[in-house]
């Protein structure tokens, strides 16, 4: 299970690094175990299918955008996470009305 990190300075040891995850898929954004995941950008296209889930390695996906939960059909919205992995590359799983830019460090 990832756990937050208060770690401020994660970033600036390393390149800010941006993973594009598209509608419908499941994005393998790079790295291993100590990979930082500071945030998602997400546009939302339909909000009837606009579920993000976040996976550490090969653990449980944690639901962290659900279905109707922004007012919203349309727009971008930004989702702070600042966690760190511990059992591997981190997963971005996308419903088919949201893409998702991920941004972090991912060693």
């Amino acid at each position: 299970m990832p756990h937050a990190t208060r770690d401020f300075n994660r970033i600036s040891k390393g390149t800010v690094q941006r993973r594009n995850c598209p509608a419908g898929a499941t994005t393998g954004l790079g790295g291993g175990a100590g990979s930082y995941l500071d945030k998602l950008v997400a546009t939302i296209t339909n909000n009837a299918a606009m579920t993000v889930d976040v996976q550490d390695g090969a653990q449980a996906a944690v639901k962290v955008l659900q279905n109707g939960s922004i007012a919203t059909a349309n727009g971008t919205v930004m989702l702070p996470l600042e966690i760190e992995s511990w059992n591997g590359a981190w997963n971005i799983i996308t419903g088919n009305g949201v893409a998702v830019v991920a941004t972090g460090h991912f060693v």
